[in-house]
């Protein structure tokens, strides 16, 4: 399966390099402004399934995770520093978890290592059935992406909108359908080989709350930081906190 993905800065061949996984239904630009912020040091953005190419394989977090690492193969990435935000953070910890040796840091950004409830299972797959048949709006999936954003993010509507740009109805059903058949991460990151980790959260997060991201950094041995006023999307409400950290956490793992 193929994924579109952006490089900046730099690949020299088995160097260290960020890979940055987008929240949903967003796409790879949601790095953009992150990646000025992180000079030269290399990094791959990613879009999800479904976005510029068609979808293929059986819906899975563990699909997307190996179609990730292909892109660093196909770009002679040795270790990697992954980082995801939402959908990219279950992606995020996949990979930490399945391949071990490839990965030098760890960060996670409004995301959790749960399950779905059964309850809100069953909403994502009549979510993907609706959109598998076309019924779905994806304009007014896309307009509604901005209700992600905390308070003191509105004005960033429009930088939404744009975001998504992209989104097809094969990449929502596709993706909703690897979110809701996901397991349960926890106790998995836990026992995990140490690296060095970030978790960052938005106060105002609706899409996972204040537990998960304390549960993630327990389980990752670090203290979470919270962004009082920010939503779900922190790599677009506050790009260039989120560089400075992530410049802390590349001088950690490298």
């Amino acid at each position: 399966m193929k994924l579109q993905y952006s490089v900046r800065g730099q690949l020299l061949p088995g160097n260290l390099a960020f890979l940055l996984l987008p929240a949903f239904p967003l796409n790879l630009h949601q790095w953009d402004n992150v990646c000025q912020g992180l000079g030269d040091i290399p990094a791959v953005r990613l879009s999800h399934p479904g976005f510029e190419y068609s979808v293929e394989n059986t819906p899975s977090i563990d699909a997307y995770a190996d179609a990730a690492l292909s892109v660093c193969d196909e770009l002679e990435i040795g270790r990697i520093i992954v980082v995801g935000n939402s959908l990219g953070g279950y992606v995020a910890q996949n990979i930490y978890l399945r391949y071990p040796q490839r990965v030098a840091g760890i960060a996670l950004l409004g995301t959790n290592g749960r399950e779905d409830s059964d309850q809100a299972r069953s909403q994502r797959l009549e979510k993907a059935l609706e959109a598998s048949l076309n019924l779905l709006s994806l304009e007014g999936v896309r307009q509604s992406a901005s209700g992600l954003l905390g308070s003191a993010s509105v004005d960033l509507a429009d930088t939404v909108y744009r975001q998504t740009e992209g989104l097809t109805n094969d990449s929502l059903a596709w993706c909703q359908r690897a979110m809701a058949h996901r397991g349960r991460t926890i106790e998995k990151l836990s026992l995990a080989s140490s690296v060095p980790a970030l978790v960052m959260h938005g106060e105002e997060d609706q899409a996972s709350c204040l537990d998960d991201a304390k549960e993630l950094a327990q389980a990752l041995g670090v203290e979470p930081i919270f962004w009082p006023g920010r939503g779900h999307l922190l790599p677009t409400e506050i790009p260039d906190y989120v560089a400075k950290y992530l410049r802390r956490l590349y001088s950690l793992a490298n």
